[in-house]
């Protein structure tokens, strides 16, 4: 299996597992470049730079929760490190993802 299929394949898998919790509701978040259809020179951009693959909220405060989702030896971009920093300053709950067991561990203690 290439990466990409494994990656969007561990995404899905996370987002089911922390969709089941009764007290958190997550989404995927889509970043990157594409063209417009009517036009294919006309670059479309989408999503921050940084931004993680799966956001969320944690009842019962509303807490943001960012799940950034890495495959093999993948690390955070500076991009991503920048958008990780800024949303753990500000009270957000941020994990990297490599597997499933992993960032629901990761999540119970940081919670």
């Amino acid at each position: 299996m290439n990466n990409t299929i494994l990656h969007q394949k561990l995404v899905n898998d996370l987002l089911l597992a922390f969709g089941s919790m009764p007290y958190v509701r997550v989404w995927p978040r889509v970043v990157g470049v594409g063209r417009a259809m009517n036009n294919p020179r006309q670059v479309i951009r989408f999503g921050l730079p940084g931004e993680s693959d799966i956001d969320g909220i944690i009842m019962p405060n509303g807490r943001k929760l960012c799940i950034e989702v890495k495959t093999g030896n993948a690390k955070l971009s500076k991009n991503q490190e920048t958008y990780r920093n800024v949303m753990v300053r500000f009270g957000a709950l941020h994990i990297v993802a490599r597997d499933v067991l992993q960032a629901l561990e990761e999540f119970e203690k940081k919670r």
